[in-house]
């Protein structure tokens, strides 16, 4: 009987050290990425065009994805929750989304400066009209940036807020997105009555959380007869060509990189936007702000 015991424990030791000596199992790159998300701006192309549903929703679930600290992001949610009125207020009866219901495409966590902490950027809903506002960290708490837009941005005092617009006339739209360099975001904005004013601003942000509004493009042009037909450019506040305008607008259309935000339903854009082109982008992609409740969960 002991001579079959120590055969047993001598087979087993054996087996214990074959086993241990052995060539560990090589991970692939699959398995080695399993389980965790990249940024952004690792996960999504660069082309300008995004047609995949599913990517655009794989970019909003990473949008929330940074390098902040839960006491960070609970500085987020007592951010949203002092705002919750004015953020549910901006889905009014003027705005939708692509089910027609409440618009609710106004909050969103997204890294703006590429420092690797995500931004809240909130469109806060006014009596007739929404004011933008984004908020950063700084020292473990929730601050809003400050902003150097005046006198460039419409509607905006004092430095207030990076855009603000208003209902008027026959109606607003706009669209949020960033461009392809870390701190660069870009808005389109147009409104219409008797004439329709296009205007597309670059703004930039710095890595201490300061946006400015560095380039902004104007167009003109009267929808109702008129004997004297008006197509007019301005090139921050100044009169340019025709040529020398539609340029710009170009190169902010081309630097395109993620939809943030709009008001516009999802694939709603008629023929009153075909001249205005980066709103054919709101054709394909959706935007990766969501809603208040969306956001809170996250937080």
């Amino acid at each position: 009987m002991k001579k079959l015991i120590s055969t047993i424990l001598i087979i087993m030791m054996a087996f214990a050290l074959l086993t241990a000596c052995s060539p560990k199992q090589e991970v692939t790159e699959t398995e080695k990425g399993a389980g965790t998300q990249g940024t952004i701006a690792e996960d999504k192309s660069t082309e300008d065009d995004v047609n995949s549903e599913d990517s655009a929703d794989a970019g909003k679930e990473t949008a929330s994805i940074g390098a902040l600290s839960a006491k960070e992001y609970a500085s987020y949610a007592d951010a949203l929750k002092a705002n919750e009125s004015a953020i549910r207020a901006s889905g009014e009866d003027w705005q939708g989304d692509v089910n027609g219901n409440s618009f609710e495409n106004n909050v969103l966590l997204y890294d703006i400066n590429g420092d690797g902490n995500s931004e809240l950027i909130l469109m806060l809903g006014t009596e007739m009209g929404g004011v933008l506002h984004i908020l950063t960290m700084k020292d473990g708490k929730a601050v809003e940036c400050e902003y150097d837009v005046v006198p460039d941005v419409p509607y905006v005092e004092e430095n207030e807020a990076p855009f603000k617009f208003v209902v008027a006339g026959g109606g607003t739209d706009y669209m949020i997105y960033s461009g392809k360099e870390k701190g660069v975001f870009y808005i389109a904005h147009n409104i219409w009555d008797s004439a329709v004013t296009s205007s597309s601003t670059k703004y930039t942000m710095s890595d201490d959380g300061l946006i400015k509004a560095e380039t902004r493009i104007e167009n003109t042009v009267n929808l109702e007869p008129a004997e004297t037909p008006v197509d007019e450019y301005e090139l921050d506040g100044k009169a340019v060509s025709a040529d020398d305008g539609a340029a710009v607008f170009t190169a902010h259309r081309n630097d395109y990189k993620d939809l943030l935000m709009y008001n516009l339903k999802y694939g709603s854009v008629d023929g009153s936007h075909s001249y205005f082109r980066v709103f054919q982008k709101l054709k394909t992609d959706k935007p990766l702000a969501s809603g208040y409740d969306e956001i809170m969960e996250h937080l």
